[in-house]
């Protein structure tokens, strides 16, 4: 089940959507790939495309 949700209004918006992930030793690697299934539900919700919505990720650690 996904809890979070982008309203249907937004789908179609223009929009730069950033994401910050931690990528330091002090992650778990299944919480790792529990942000990265987040970041993917996400970004799947919205129209990308470089006219509507642009996604960036910045990894650091």
């Amino acid at each position: 089940n996904n809890i979070f949700s982008v309203l249907p209004a937004c789908r179609e918006k223009v929009a730069d959507v950033m994401f910050i992930l931690d990528s330091s030793s002090s992650i778990y690697v299944e919480d790792h790939y529990r942000h990265r299934n987040f970041v993917q539900n996400i970004v799947r919700q919205f129209n990308v495309d470089s006219r509507y919505t642009r996604v960036g990720a910045l990894t650091f650690s």
